[in-house]
């Protein structure tokens, strides 16, 4: 049985990555995708130019005063306006940003060869009480990049950036100063999908990690008991030490966790401060890793390297780990 699943699986790769092919070598779409870097390249002068024009406002006004100010109005008026309204007809003509030719029109075609129903773009929908339960406390949440797979499981991720502001006090010259600083809480992905069995009540499996002083077991700023939740515990002291877990509903807490489920935790929780939140069907998972998948190209000669079979390769990368790492869940 091994042996054919495993021959069956090749197969569909091969039958996937040959139609991947097919769409790298249509001319059209090859014409297309040349368009496509057109407009970024466009799109990232542009933004150079902002650049530019600014600081070179700034040193003709530093540097002649009055007249400074002067030339800068005149470079406004003949020089910038036209240049933005020229922006500004492209956009309204149906022209997109960077983050979202990227996702829409380099990302998603290749996507949909891997799973037909499947979507990609910089602007999609996740709970914002789920955001708070499964990440650590903040007071702004920024979630971008969402890619469905439009399979049985409803399987959904995103990118997550989450902040707050923190007033702090430094000492110059023998004076206080107090300044108000962003301070960054997660930065990482956020998983959905459709469990399998209906869970009642709610779930929640909190990271933790041994303090540097005291070894005491700390959780750092995820949420604690929230209100009708309570904290228990499972008989492996391992498993204890690894996360925290918080439930509305004991008996189906306790159902759900099997010793296979809380392997899983063990294996993933501890190394990679991630935290589950599970409400009836719906199952979200948080993984800090520092990092965001699929960062938009920001420079020339990243616009001018992206190709269909580079694109695919991370893509495919990216989605065989998103599988495996929820296949746990999907039985």
């Amino acid at each position: 049985m091994a042996d054919f699943q495993e021959n069956y699986l090749r197969a569909n790769r091969q039958e996937e990555q040959e139609r991947v092919r097919q769409l790298a070598n249509d001319p059209d779409v090859q014409a297309r995708l040349n368009k496509v870097r057109e407009e970024m390249q466009d799109n990232i002068k542009w933004k150079n130019y902002l650049i530019a024009a600014a600081v070179v406002a700034g040193l003709v006004i530093i540097l002649f005063k009055v007249f400074g100010i002067i030339i800068v109005g005149l470079l406004y008026f003949f020089v910038y306006r036209p240049k933005q309204e020229q922006r500004k007809a492209y956009f309204a003509a149906g022209g997109k940003n960077n983050e979202d030719l990227y996702a829409e029109e380099f990302l998603k075609p290749i996507l949909q060869k891997i799973f037909p129903r499947a979507n990609v773009g910089q602007r999609g929908s996740l709970p914002l009480q789920a955001m708070q339960k499964v990440t650590p406390k903040a007071e702004k949440y920024q979630p971008f990049f969402f890619l469905s797979l439009g399979d049985e499981q409803d399987t959904r991720m995103c990118n997550l950036y989450s902040s707050h502001m923190e007033t702090r006090t430094e000492t110059r010259d023998g004076k206080e100063y107090t300044k108000n600083v962003q301070v960054t809480d997660f930065i990482g992905q956020v998983f959905s999908m459709q469990h399998p069995v209906n869970f009642s009540g709610q779930l929640r499996v909190v990271p933790t990690k041994k303090s540097l002083v005291l070894k005491r077991e700390v959780q750092d700023s995820y949420p604690g008991t929230l209100p009708g939740e309570q904290k228990i515990d499972v008989e492996d002291i391992q498993h204890n030490e690894n996360f925290n877990i918080y439930c509305s509903d004991e008996l189906s807490a306790r159902k759900f966790l099997s010793p296979r489920i809380l392997t899983w935790f063990d294996e993933h929780i501890s190394q990679n401060s991630l935290c589950v939140y599970l409400e009836g069907n719906k199952l979200y998972i948080s993984l800090y890793t520092d990092n965001f998948i699929f960062p938009t190209p920001q420079t020339p000669e990243e616009v001018d390297g992206l190709s269909i079979e580079k694109e695919y390769k991370e893509l495919r990368k990216q989605l065989d780990f998103l599988l495996d790492f929820t296949k746990v869940f999907q039985s």
